[in-house]
């Protein structure tokens, strides 16, 4: 009888011991994901604003002067790397070795950031990525500058959007954002989430700052799953 009860507890033990292992490299696994997001487009359009509204922290150097990329940018967030691009196509970096100097199959997704008007160098690398099988949307930032004297927001949009579709020479994802008034930051948010595999969502959920209540209660119970297999 002692004896069956010493092997029960000892099997008790090691289920016990199996069972946390496979919590901890659950965790593990959870942890080690990373999703890496790539930011193009030309002087002056917001990309680093952008960069500091999706984490919520001033990472990235912001300035009203010059455009402060001369390089590529990088900047880790709770499992987010945001990447911010240099020019596409100039003499420093040449279209011929872009792909390979930037390592561009890396990026789960690209964001093509533009405000004003919408750049050729823009339309190429879009293309050039588009080749590749690699997600690329949209931001027409800077939307509160977004005005004409007679003429609807909506239909503002509409032409920008339809301008950038004819530019690319294909239907694509165009999201609007204003970094200064907090304009689509939570559409920007979904578009990207839709676009990522399972296990990416859910590490763009912890990383990413919330701007809706939809997206808070998904971050909410991200975090208590976390939480759970941690504990």
């Amino acid at each position: 009888m002692l004896a069956l009860n010493l092997n029960g507890r000892h099997l008790l033990h090691m289920r016990i011991h199996n069972d946390a292992q496979q919590m901890r490299d659950e965790l593990d696994q959870q942890n080690a994901v990373r999703v890496s997001v790539a930011l193009f487009g030309q002087p002056g359009a917001g990309k680093s604003s952008l960069i500091n509204k999706i984490v919520g922290e001033k990472v990235a150097a912001v300035g009203v002067e010059t455009d402060k990329t001369v390089d590529e940018a990088e900047y880790e967030h709770n499992g987010l790397t945001l990447v911010d691009l240099p020019g596409y196509g100039t003499q420093r970096f040449p279209k011929e070795t872009y792909r390979s100097t930037f390592n561009l199959e890396k990026f789960d997704l690209l964001l093509c950031v533009t405000s004003g008007k919408f750049h050729q160098a823009d339309t190429e690398l879009f293309q050039e990525l588009d080749r590749m099988g690699k997600v690329c949307i949209f931001v027409v930032n800077k939307h509160d500058e977004l005005w004409e004297d007679d003429v609807t927001i909506e239909e503002l949009e509409s032409r920008k959007r339809d301008d950038i579709v004819k530019q690319v020479g294909k239907p694509v994802e165009v999201t609007f954002t204003s970094c200064r008034k907090g304009y689509g930051l939570d559409v920007l948010n979904e578009t990207i989430l839709k676009n990522l595999d399972a296990a990416k969502r859910e590490r763009w959920l912890r990383g990413a700052k919330a701007y809706s209540l939809e997206f808070l209660q998904l971050k909410r119970d991200v975090a208590d799953k976390h939480v759970s297999v941690a504990a």
